[in-house]
């Protein structure tokens, strides 16, 4: 792969699909909807100062009926930051808790998101511009903790690019703090740490991530409510398991 495909590659990884999202580690029951906006990703070397790419999302999340008595979301978001320079992005997905939680056994959650991008929104304001667009998709698997309402995850991520596909493993682990643990709803204060492409060099200048030069560290916040009504669900201080 030439360096500058290698670069342009890590870059539209990170900076694109790697935008901070709601966390996928626990899946919502049927019934349930969330709303949320998300604020973070990769961190970037400007000045000598390290910044994380300020990127803000707006997301939503519904419970679907469940699978094989498990639960199974579907998951949407835009990206606003890209709207002002005529740049549509987005994404679609969904999660789906394989394995339940059973006492200190962590359930097992797989998710899988869609990431899309164009320049097409700005082309009336760029007339010598021409229309691009890309796709990325996010394969994730979670191992998480649900502890009286408050979650605890850790993951492992492939961010891929159809149009030439690499490597580029994403460790991370976060908590999702509810506010309202005895009930259904709420709002959910969401915190997110992921070593973007740990096993990508970036060698070159023209982008500086940190750490430099092994991928990039990414920290994320989100704020989401919950609303609507959720099944199967035990009291706070009884559920071992969801």
């Amino acid at each position: 792969m030439p360096p500058l495909s290698r670069l342009a590659l890590l870059a539209l990884l990170l900076v694109a699909s790697g935008c901070a999202t709601l966390p996928a580690a626990r899946p919502l029951d049927p019934g349930l909807h969330e709303i949320g906006a998300s604020m973070g990703g990769p961190v970037l070397n400007l000045g000598g100062t390290p910044l994380p790419v300020p990127l803000l999302n707006l997301q939503g999340r519904h419970g679907l009926p469940k699978l094989l008595d498990r639960p199974i979301d579907l998951t949407y978001g835009l990206n606003l930051m890209g709207l002002p320079f005529g740049i549509l992005q987005g994404h679609v997905g969904m999660g789906w808790m394989v394995v339940k939680q059973r006492g200190a056994a962590p359930a097992i959650t797989v998710a899988d998101k869609q990431f899309f991008g164009t320049n097409a929104l700005g082309l009336p304001n760029k007339p010598a511009a021409v229309a691009t667009g890309w796709a990325a998709n996010q394969l994730e698997v979670d191992i998480s903790w649900e502890i009286r309402r408050q979650v605890i995850y850790a993951g492992l991520t492939q961010y891929f690019d159809f149009g030439n596909p690499q490597l580029t493993l994403t460790p991370s682990f976060g908590a999702s703090f509810d506010t309202s643990p005895r009930t259904d709803g709420g709002l959910k204060i969401h915190l997110d740490f992921r070593w973007y492409a740990l096993n990508q060099k970036d060698v070159y200048d023209a982008i500086r991530w940190i750490p430099r030069p092994q991928g990039s560290w990414g920290f994320g916040a989100s704020l989401s409510y919950v609303f609507g009504a959720g099944s199967n669900r035990k009291p706070a201080a009884a559920a071992e398991e969801s």
